[in-house]
């Protein structure tokens, strides 16, 4: 069944508050309707996504030129499932707040916070599809048309597909955000208020696991990145730079003198030694050497573990020089 898009409750019925109120309790209207407000206007931008993009490309996957079958998934991960808990959440505080006096919405909230939990999966592959698509548009003469034919479609107003894609990434902080401020503004003896404050405590919980797995999910990234880098990774299929706790500190570049075969004691050879271009990745576990090879790629020195590490510092001609020696 063809479902219509959500009114804005103004057109409906204008939230007031009870004739006699403080004004603690009329900014907490004011703060619900904004909710309210928000999440119409967020759940008719996912059912314009829905409609609009994610239902016409999943059937141009058999046509070619356009996408296939792994990037409509990587594009549209859980877009649909998104959709359906967000329309049963507006039904609910939409009916909570414009049919009750109480206007109560914790409970609410308590029970689909569960149900947002599947949107980690969306926000840690938000950053792959949004590479992925700007690489099909730049490489896509059919999917730019198609993308070009949605102009001007009146439930977009004036946004496009990557617009679209974004607002499930910002909703979770802005539901942190709405309810500190109806917490704040909702009386203690308010029967909604035991409600609303473990609402608050579970989204807060909820923001910051979506935040840590994405900060996961792009150190993952940026270590697969450097890992693309070396020449080994495709010469050894178990050449391998990621582990689940190995965080990046820094990269740097350097020039790198081989002092393995040089003595301590004779310190003034190390100036007879040629510098070769090259990079350091220090990872909060592991230290990382590679040589620069054609085409931006490098190649293996040593990775060397941090604890079996220290620096030697000395001066020679007037320049201060660092060894690694590894134990």
């Amino acid at each position: 069944m063809e479902e219509t898009t959500v009114q804005s409750p103004k057109k409906r019925k204008e939230l007031v508050a009870d004739p006699v109120i403080d004004t603690q309790g009329v900014t907490r209207c004011k703060q619900l309707q904004e909710l309210l407000t928000t999440e119409i206007t967020y759940v008719n931008g996912l059912k314009a996504l829905n409609d609009i993009f994610v239902k016409p490309l999943k059937m141009a996957v058999k046509k070619e030129g356009i996408i296939t079958q792994a990037e409509w998934g990587i594009l549209f991960l859980n877009v649909e499932t998104i959709l359906g808990i967000n329309q049963e959440f507006l039904q609910r505080i939409e009916e909570r707040i414009l049919k009750t006096e109480d206007k109560s919405i914790g409970d609410v909230f308590l029970e689909i916070t569960p149900l947002l939990k599947l949107y980690t999966n969306y926000v840690v592959k938000h950053d792959l599809a949004s590479k992925t698509l700007n690489k099909m548009i730049e490489e896509r003469p059919q999917l730019r048309m198609f993308l070009k034919s949605t102009k001007g479609d009146e439930r977009l107003h004036s946004l496009d597909l990557i617009d679209l894609l974004i607002t499930p990434i910002q909703r979770i902080p802005r539901y942190k955000m709405m309810l500190e401020c109806i917490c704040k503004n909702t009386n203690q003896d308010h029967p909604d208020f035991s409600n609303l404050k473990m609402a608050l405590s579970k989204i807060e919980e909820l923001a910051t696991q979506l935040n840590d797995c994405l900060k996961e999910a792009q150190s993952r990234d940026c270590i697969l990145e450097i890992q693309a880098r070396f020449l080994d990774a495709s010469e050894d299929s178990e050449f391998s730079l990621v582990e689940p706790s190995r965080r990046l500190i820094g990269e740097f570049g350097i020039l790198y003198k081989d002092t393995r075969r040089v003595q301590e004691t004779f310190q003034d050879e190390v100036s007879q030694i040629p510098n070769d271009s090259g990079f350091m990745f220090l990872f909060n576990d592991l230290l990382v050497l590679g040589l620069c090879r054609e085409n931006k790629q490098l190649s293996l020195i040593d990775r060397l573990p941090l604890k079996s590490l220290f620096l030697k510092h000395f001066e020679v001609g007037g320049s201060i020089h660092l060894m690694l020696i590894s134990t």
